[in-house]
């Protein structure tokens, strides 16, 4: 398992939380890092202050983003809702995680609410 390490050396979590790269403050967290984190970091405070230097695109290059699910189910509103539970299951199982960023990744398939 790769420990990211990100928000615990170097200006770039700060920068990445206060510049609002992402559309929430956990996102960023459960990046996984391309390179070592040491290496990134190093990276970064000899870019940052470049011209045209872009955070974004500094950090989609060094890190991988979690990929949010999302699905097109719709509920079934002529159904009863115990059968339109039924049809969620599928929708709502996700296979184990390999590794990524703050998730403990899970060894066997599991639901999200």
């Amino acid at each position: 398992m790769v420990t990211t390490g990100i928000h615990e050396s170097s200006t770039l979590f700060e920068d990445v939380q206060m510049q609002q790269i992402f559309p929430d403050g956990k996102t960023f967290v459960d990046c996984v890092p391309k390179f070592p984190i040491k290496e990134i970091n190093t990276r970064y405070e000899a870019e940052k202050n470049n011209k045209g230097f872009k955070l974004k695109e500094f950090i989609l290059a060094n890190f991988d983003v979690p990929v949010a699910s999302s699905s097109a189910f719709t509920s079934d509103t002529s159904k009863p809702v115990e059968e339109n539970i039924e049809q969620l299951w599928d929708v709502l199982t996700r296979q184990p995680d390999k590794v990524s960023g703050s998730l403990i990744p899970l060894p066997n398939p599991y639901k999200t609410w």
